[in-house]
């Protein structure tokens, strides 16, 4: 739990990762009196602005509570999405199990639209996309640490 907490290697990774985003237009990170950290970026993607927001909102003694906060922009039209995201950790004697979920869902107006099947699959498809992207970068940073040969950990 002390590995997926600490800020410092938190902040390099997220660096790491946040680099590689092409046409970056900016990005920061913060770290919250409460021990927890935020990182922000804003990007290119085509003509499309997109802004994300990455926040520690709750910590425990076996789980990790995130929510990311999305934007993206085209013109005057605007998409807002939220995704929330649990990291548990559980001990079962010489092993830890990991796991990390994620629920995404449009926000604001754009809720509105989704609500009215405007543009409904569209936006759909991108939530489940940017829940599966950032769960999957949480559970490849744990098994690239503390992975076994059969991926398990």
């Amino acid at each position: 739990m002390a590995w997926l907490t600490d800020s410092d290697r938190r902040e390099a990774d997220w660096l790491d990762r946040v680099q590689e985003l092409p046409r970056l237009v900016e990005y920061r990170t913060a770290h919250l009196p409460t021990g927890g950290m935020r990182f922000e970026w804003t990007a290119l993607q085509g003509d499309v602005e997109v802004r994300q927001e990455i926040e520690d909102v709750a910590m425990g003694q076996r789980t990790i509570d995130r929510i990311l906060r999305g934007q993206a922009t085209r013109g005057r039209a605007r998409t807002r999405w939220l995704v929330k995201e649990r990291i548990t950790v559980e001990f079962q004697g010489d092993a830890t199990q990991v796991t990390a979920r994620a629920l995404g869902r449009p926000v604001g107006k754009s809720l509105a639209r989704h609500l009215l099947g405007i543009n409904e699959t569209a936006t759909a498809r991108a939530l489940t996309a940017q829940a599966t992207q950032w769960t999957d970068f949480v559970v490849a940073s744990v098994t690239g640490h503390f992975g076994q040969a059969d991926g398990i950990c």
